[in-house]
């Protein structure tokens, strides 16, 4: 074989080589680092650093994917949920003035202010003292589904009123909103106050009876009137020192104010979102 052939032959290998190198490196790319591979990632460009699922895609970008309904509430992030998958949320979100359906993570729903969806539209409300764990016990009634709180679901329940009273085991008309709603004051000025953020920190930060915890959210929203029981008094001296900015995380509840009208008692609910 003459040097000539053997130098053409060299210089294809080398050829086939570069070339399989550069087929091996696409395949094998992974531009977001995200450890799965660009032909295998169906959500590019995650940030680095990000949990993903065995396609590439964070918990929000999973949920993303989906617009509302079960599609969403019955969504599997990691494909890992021996059960009931409990990864994605459907709420309904206000954009730009209209109400629509988003698919969110569960863990992202307590840390953006006013995101646990209650409805625009007035709804029904019955209230009974609860003897136990709060002040009322309180049932929503006539919501629609898709919303952060649920249809005919019985909640724990607190007086934002003192002095001023509300029957109970009668149907009110309500109107709900977020105690962190930006626009609260615009939507029921009386429901306002600076203090929300103390009371969701009593309700997650709660010591003994439904009449302490009470006495302890009245002075933060009703008059300022420093309550007498140790337990009361330890709870307001800790909303003090550290519910200043208090916003609830995963596995905490947040405040949802009940407004059945500026001349009836105006009450809360707890909500695990």
């Amino acid at each position: 074989m003459t040097g000539l052939k053997k130098g053409v032959i060299i210089f294809f290998v080398l050829i086939s080589i570069v070339t399989l190198a550069g087929v091996f490196a696409a395949i094998l790319s992974d531009q977001d680092h995200d450890g799965i591979i660009d032909q295998n990632d169906i959500c590019p460009n995650t940030p680095e650093e990000t949990v993903v699922d065995q396609n590439g895609c964070s918990i929000q970008q999973f949920c993303g994917q989906f617009t509302c309904g079960l599609s969403c509430d019955l969504a599997d992030w990691r494909n890992d949920e021996s059960s009931i998958p409990n990864d994605c949320k459907t709420i309904i979100e206000d954009n730009e003035g209209q109400l629509r359906p988003k698919c969110v993570p569960k863990l992202d729903l307590c840390l953006k202010e006013g995101l646990v969806a209650v409805p625009d539209q007035l709804i029904n409300v019955s209230l009974r003292l609860d003897n136990a764990l709060s002040y009322w016990n309180i049932t929503l009634i006539n919501i629609p589904p898709g919303f952060g709180v649920i249809n005919n679901t019985n909640y724990l329940g607190w007086c934002a009123d003192e002095f001023i009273t509300i029957s109970q085991n009668t149907k009110h008309s309500a109107n709900l909103y977020s105690s962190y709603d930006p626009n609260l004051a615009t939507k029921c000025p009386y429901c306002a106050d600076d203090d929300w953020d103390m009371v969701n920190y009593i309700i997650n930060h709660k010591q003994g009876t439904k009449d302490d915890i009470q006495n302890a959210i009245w002075y933060f929203i009703d008059g300022g009137v420093f309550p007498s029981d140790p337990d009361a008094q330890a709870m307001v001296n800790d909303a003090l020192a550290n519910g200043e900015g208090f916003k609830p995380i995963t596995g905490q509840n947040i405040v949802i104010i009940v407004d059945t009208g500026s001349r009836q008692q105006l009450t809360f609910i707890e909500v695990d979102p």
